[in-house]
């Protein structure tokens, strides 16, 4: 049951390639090398993207962060 899920997960994010990993997946042998190079290249294409979210959100916490600092100032001189 997991496999199957597991399986169901990784073609999801195969996306459009999800149809040329299935055929490959029954070629056997000769499709483990292709298999891989599609593997690899959505690898790649998730880090880039989780790195555009790592940037994006210490971007968010830094801002934040500055928020409670004013806030905080602002407390502390009554000006609110």
């Amino acid at each position: 049951m997991i496999e199957n899920e597991m399986h169901a997960q990784l073609l999801s994010t195969l996306g459009s390639d999800a149809t040329e990993f299935l055929a490959l997946t029954s070629q056997g042998r000769a499709g483990i090398i292709p298999q891989i190079s599609i593997l690899v290249a959505h690898e790649r294409s998730i880090r880039a993207q989780l790195q555009t979210l790592q940037h994006q959100l210490d971007f968010l916490l830094s801002k934040k962060q500055s928020c409670y600092d004013e806030l905080q100032k602002h407390s502390k001189n009554d000006e609110f």
